[in-house]
């Protein structure tokens, strides 16, 4: 939104400052109506204190109930313990999923001395945005031609022998646990 200031002449625009929520991205005004409400409190709690008063304190809360009838507000109590379940519950299987979560580290051979490194399973530990660079990233690193063969398909690729180093690299800076990383080499099929 965009407001007028008043100055000595004509009014200039000023931009207004806008919080998003860093943990769904609205504003914190609207996040009582996504899911993780217990994490956005958290967040907003942590970086905006004052914005927190305003919006979730005692004070706030019997204001934004002063309006309700009696059902509303036990609705609206009901809703907000489920939703508090419900962010539990996700996030229970959230950590369940990343503790099961695999890397595969396949490296194989094709013709000769060429070898290619197949990687798998990133998306569980290393988020959207810097999976987005990571091809990137990966070539300037190692010298070697690295993408995403596919859009929308889990599976990295790297041209080169560097199946080890990628593995410990990821263990090392990206903090995926050793256990998780499971390296398999695959043997080429010989011909008969």
């Amino acid at each position: 939104m965009v407001e007028a200031a008043e100055g000595d002449g004509a009014p200039t625009l000023q931009a207004r400052k806008v919080v998003y929520c860093g943990v769904c991205g609205v504003p914190p005004e609207y996040c009582e109506y996504r899911s993780p409400i217990v994490k956005c409190k958290a967040w907003l709690k942590e970086h905006h204190p004052d914005m927190y008063d305003e919006l979730w304190s005692e004070e706030a809360m019997e204001e934004a109930m002063k309006g309700m009838s009696v059902e509303q507000r036990e609705k609206h109590i009901k809703t907000s313990e489920k939703n508090a379940k419900k962010a539990e519950v996700d996030d229970a299987r959230a950590n369940e999923k990343k503790r099961t979560a695999k890397v595969l580290v396949s490296h194989s051979t094709r013709g000769g001395n060429k070898h290619v490194v197949t990687v798998t399973g990133l998306q569980e530990f290393i988020d959207k945005d810097t999976l987005k660079n990571f091809p990137k990233e990966m070539s300037v690193l190692f010298g070697s031609s690295c993408k995403f063969p596919r859009t929308g398909v889990d599976e990295f690729q790297m041209q080169g022998d560097v199946g080890d180093e990628f593995a410990a690299l990821l263990v090392d800076s990206y903090n995926v646990p050793k256990k998780n990383v499971v390296q398999v080499e695959e043997k080429k099929k010989s011909k008969s």
